[in-house]
């Protein structure tokens, strides 16, 4: 525990002093502003209804938090390379603690960025996100699925770049499986369709309205737990040594 507890200090310190990482904070509020800077202009000249554009949101942040899986993959590919690497072989730490502790870090600071992009949007822009405590759930858990998904890219990617490059991939592709129903249909069948599906953000919707609350839960937690399990299996064929 007291390695553990090292490591996870080491790495979430390191998340809060890379500026790079402030990305993952501006970014979405940049998107967010855009919306409701084109208030007027959509009402409007366009005729639609705001509504759209704030239903746009609430999904657009919560697939931004994908993002977030390059945290543990850059990490990861940055210090298994060098010192960090040297001095864990002859340490008592154990490479499943050692990860342990980066993905936590990760974790953590991923729902910090979040819950401070929520706050922010919902003071300063007026965005609607329901019930907030449901939504704090939310973070958690989409954000642990994400360092899981950042550790199973580093597994299989060779060096920090290939393995950025697919995070930023995975980051875009989870953003727009979010936003697009949003975009065609704001209240109808698309919505409803996508929803039903049980990808990530959708089913985090569906918990956030509180519709059918234990079975969207079960299934997100059960998205969680069959992609940790994979990444276990994985890990300890590919990584049981250092």
């Amino acid at each position: 525990m007291r390695n553990f507890l090292w490591i996870f200090r080491h790495y979430m310190k390191k998340n809060f002093l890379t500026p790079a990482n402030l990305l993952v904070i501006g970014l979405p509020l940049v998107f967010v502003a855009a919306f409701y800077l084109m208030d007027n202009y959509f009402v409007d000249l366009l005729g639609i209804d705001i509504a759209f554009l704030f239903g746009i949101i609430v999904p657009m942040v919560l697939g931004f938090q994908f993002f977030g899986a390059g945290l543990t993959t850059d990490w990861l590919h940055q210090d298994m390379q060098g010192a960090i690497r040297a001095r864990l072989l002859v340490s008592p730490v154990g490479t499943r603690v050692f990860y342990a502790g980066v993905v936590v870090a990760g974790w953590l600071f991923n729902v910090f960025y979040g819950v401070i992009v929520v706050a922010v949007t919902a003071v300063v822009f007026g965005g609607d996100f329901g019930n907030y405590g449901l939504l704090l759930v939310v973070l958690l858990i989409l954000s642990f699925f994400t360092q899981l998904v950042g550790l199973l890219v580093y597994f299989f990617s060779k060096d920090e770049k290939s393995g950025t490059r697919v995070t930023y991939v995975f980051g875009e592709i989870m953003i727009g499986l979010s936003v697009l129903p949003y975009t065609f249909n704001a209240d109808g069948a698309v919505v409803a369709f996508f929803n039903r599906i049980p990808l990530p953000v959708g089913t985090g919707l569906n918990i956030i309205h509180n519709e059918n609350l234990p079975y969207n839960l079960a299934v997100l937690l059960g998205m969680v737990a069959v992609l940790a399990v994979v990444v276990f299996i994985l890990g300890r064929q590919k990584h049981d040594s250092l």
